[in-house]
């Protein structure tokens, strides 16, 4: 699959993998989720030579999984739960993204609310964190670069 281009299709509770060739999509690999998927980012921290997928899931699990060359499938990277004891669920549903230097992930699940995941040099992950934000209504949101 290296240098191929691929498309990752979110059904439901599981991802199909497809690679794009002439003819159409030709299925590739398909990986079980546990749990309703939410969120899924594909990034790349500076130290890794993958892509790597964040899954959230509608419970406020999440997931950073990528592929293996050599197995021909799916290893997890990290797991978490990030759900917050209080806070109503936000309007809008969960939004989820990446910094362009993949130095954070920031998650809006809950109304007035923004986690913020550091993502480490070394591509660990530490302590997540809340930031109150004063507007409801978001709709989308995203991270600028510089």
């Amino acid at each position: 699959m290296q240098h191929e281009l691929s498309v990752i299709i979110s059904k439901g509770s599981y991802l199909e993998v497809f690679t794009v060739g002439e003819d159409g999509l030709d299925a590739f690999l398909n990986v079980n989720i546990y749990g309703r998927i939410a969120i899924l980012k594909l990034f790349r921290p500076l130290h890794e030579k993958k892509d790597l997928l964040l899954i959230v899931t509608e419970n406020y699990q999440f997931c950073v999984v990528k592929y293996d060359e050599a197995s021909k499938e799916i290893k997890t990277h990290a797991t978490g739960d990030v759900r917050d004891r209080v806070g109503r669920p936000a309007d809008a549903g969960i939004l989820g993204l990446i910094d362009p230097l993949c130095r954070m992930i920031g998650l809006r699940m809950y109304n007035g609310v923004f986690k913020v995941i550091p993502v480490s040099k070394k591509g660990h992950f530490d302590t997540a964190y809340n930031v109150r934000l004063e507007e409801i209504g978001i709709i989308d949101i995203v991270f600028l670069h510089g």
